[in-house]
């Protein structure tokens, strides 16, 4: 069972004296002390927010797309009247009335053209804004639920970011953890990666089995299963990365500066 991040008092007490190290008496309860855990109902609330005034600004820009093929009858109505008004005042000869149309018409559309870009960016601020808010719900989400499983396996707290990057951005033996269709799951290139249940996908908990067996130097030394105790610095795997996230510049610098910074290589994984 994995670490709560919030435990009463009570709760905290029935825990192994080796575990109770890892959190700080804070309002009345204890808190797993570890960076970076925070609230995600704020991350969440703001989501939520973001999704449904995109909602409104595509159902603003559908209404005004409707309207392109119709003059606004306000619009043509005063254009009208200040025809009559030009003819009335001789201002205004048969052979310049089509010209007074067209300039107005062209007037009106060019509105309309402005306020449909007007919308279409704004429906793309909200989407960058999402795609932002989601990875950033991403990220905490899985750094919340990999903290304390890493912990309880004897993990260094001082390796906990490498730990993480491994198993979500960098890889191990070529499985990273990340979203995919609303969830996240342990991936293999684009592909669902299954552990021990063919029908499940590989767990956090198989993950650090995993990351273990590659990476054991990130764990305490350990008499018992767990850390996996044995064979010195840094798996013979090295740094793994997908593909796609080889192709990404960013993603691939930042995987080979934490390979080189761990004194290790970059390996791409097979398609």
């Amino acid at each position: 069972m994995a670490l709560k991040s919030k435990l009463t008092k009570d709760e905290h007490a029935k825990l192994p004296d080796a575990l109770k190290e890892h959190y700080v008496e804070r309002d009345g309860a204890f808190v797993l002390d570890a960076d970076g855990l925070e609230d995600a109902g704020s991350l969440r609330s703001a989501l939520e927010k973001e999704r449904k005034e995109r909602a409104a600004a595509q159902r603003q820009h559908r209404e005004l797309l409707d309207k392109i093929g119709d003059m606004d009858p306000e619009q043509a109505r005063a254009a009208v009247k200040k025809l009559h008004e030009l003819e009335e005042k001789g201002l205004l000869d048969a052979g310049k009335v089509e010209e007074v149309i067209k300039a107005r018409t062209d007037a009106m559309q060019k509105d309309h053209a402005n306020q449909i870009a007007g919308f279409k960016k704004q429906v793309e601020e909200r989407d960058a804004q999402i795609s932002t808010l989601t990875k950033s719900f991403t990220d905490l989400t899985i750094k919340s639920d990999l903290t304390p499983l890493f912990l309880k396996k004897g993990g260094r707290p001082e390796a906990l970011e490498d730990a993480i990057a491994r198993m979500t951005m960098l890889g191990v033996d070529g499985v990273r953890w990340a979203m995919k269709d609303g969830a996240i799951v342990a991936l293999a290139g684009d592909q669902i990666k299954y552990g021990k249940d063919p029908q499940k996908p590989m767990s956090f908990d198989e993950g650090l089995e995993l990351l273990a067996s590659k990476a054991p130097h990130l764990f305490q030394p350990s008499s018992g299963a767990g850390a996996g105790g044995g064979s010195g610095a840094g798996g013979a795997g090295g740094f793994t990365i997908s593909r796609e996230d080889a192709r990404n510049p960013q993603k691939y610098q930042a995987a080979k500066d934490a390979a080189a910074k761990a004194g290790q290589s970059l390996n791409i994984a097979a398609a």
